[in-house]
């Protein structure tokens, strides 16, 4: 989440809701700051981190189906499908500078990633708004977001969308 002028929103409530209910549970991720009620099949409610962004584990339930999971915050409400996706995986040097399509990535810079499972290709689609067109460029495109993290010392950046 972020204000007019692109600025993360920090501590902002999302609340996270789902239909039809019973379909998914919600738990907080180790690490994001903690959602209420911690343990939910119907709806639950996460703040954002220092970067704007709310975290939920959406745990699928046994029966086979596609659940809309439907965030809330700030007069907003975004729904979308909870799908069970291939793990993916990012093939062996396969993050790149975007010009050169060499290593050597440096902050600030533009990547390619190449790898498998990165996207399923039948949910991709426009229709959301979600284009890397957009200003500010997106956080998620078609359902998928990159971060880059260090386990170690805590950090995970969000990184944004160009096409």
């Amino acid at each position: 989440m972020t204000d007019a002028y692109g600025v993360p929103v920090t501590g902002a409530s999302v609340t996270y809701s789902v239909s039809p209910r019973g379909g998914v549970t919600f738990q907080s991720v180790p690490g994001a700051p903690a959602c209420t009620p911690n343990n939910s099949t119907t709806s639950t409610a996460c703040a954002t981190d220092n970067y704007g962004v709310s975290y939920v584990e959406v745990i699928m339930g046994p029966r086979a189906s596609v659940p809309t999971v439907t965030a809330q915050a700030a007069g907003m409400s975004i729904p979308f499908d909870a799908y069970i996706l291939a793990q993916p995986t990012i093939n062996a040097g396969g993050v790149v500078n975007a010009a050169s399509y060499l290593g050597g990535v440096t902050p600030g810079s533009y990547v390619s990633i190449f790898g498998s499972g990165l996207v399923e290709a039948d949910l991709l689609s426009n229709a959301n708004g979600d284009s890397a067109t957009t200003s500010p460029l997106p956080m998620v495109l078609d359902g998928v977001n990159v971060s880059f993290d260090v386990p170690s010392a805590g950090i995970s950046v969000p990184g944004t969308w160009c096409t």
